[in-house]
């Protein structure tokens, strides 16, 4: 072989091993890369399988607060069923609580604040049941939207006149027994209707008053902090 072919052939060889070393560094670049990528999606997946199971936790218990709320509501309303059925009584899931609606009809006269005598007798038969359920109730009076002017009301506005209302009714409660630590109070005037107040069926449904029977929110925080935002 000449010098100039055997040359030409070390330049062959020197430029083949040359480009194999730098495929060999660039695949071996690419395997590294692969491994984080790996580990990273690992690590994701672990990730993943945990959030998931923090949301059927979550879900597990929202189940169970869900059936606890039903059987309360199906034990209240086998215990007021007499009312119900005379409909002295509206037994309802609003909000996700359960609610037992009175009217006003019932309760008191026109204006007034002062619960009748049909109006104590319905809830004496009430406080009969809640005094022995284990929850905190929110007395919460209603309106409709005429003005106090129109009822002939010695309150100043509607918000004042659901106020009263509903201390009329946390006062024969507690009288009855219902624990006062168990009972809170508010007025929502008409700012919270059922139904149209352009009718005076509409109306009549709105003027209410309403025990609400509050979450449990000992069983309901746990559950709400199973998953971080």
């Amino acid at each position: 072989m000449s010098g100039t072919k055997f040359g030409l052939a070390a330049m062959a060889l020197v430029f083949s091993v040359g480009c194999g070393g730098a495929r060999i560094g660039q695949l071996e670049s690419e395997l590294g890369a692969c491994k984080e990528n790996k580990e990273s999606l690992s690590a994701e997946n672990a990730r993943l399988q945990d959030a998931n199971g923090k949301l059927q936790t979550k879900a597990d218990e929202l189940a169970k607060l869900a059936a606890a709320r039903k059987a309360l509501h199906d034990d209240l309303q086998a215990a007021l069923l007499a009312l119900i059925d005379a409909g002295q009584l509206k037994l309802s899931i609003r909000n996700g609580m359960v609610t037992l609606a009175l009217p006003s009809q019932l309760l008191f006269n026109s204006g007034k604040a002062d619960v009748t005598k049909d109006g104590k007798a319905t809830l004496l038969q009430v406080a009969a049941v809640l005094k022995n359920v284990q929850r905190k109730f929110l007395i919460a009076g209603h309106t409709d939207n005429r003005s106090v002017k129109e009822k002939k009301a010695r309150f100043r506005d509607n918000w004042e006149l659901s106020s009263a209302r509903a201390y009329s009714v946390y006062t024969l409660l507690t009288a009855a027994a219902v624990a006062p630590a168990n009972l809170a109070v508010a007025g929502f005037g008409d700012a919270d209707p059922v139904a149209d107040n352009g009718t005076e069926e509409g109306q009549a449904a709105n003027r209410r008053v309403e025990i609400v029977v509050m979450l449990n929110m000992d069983a309901v925080l746990p559950a709400m902090a199973q998953v971080k935002p």
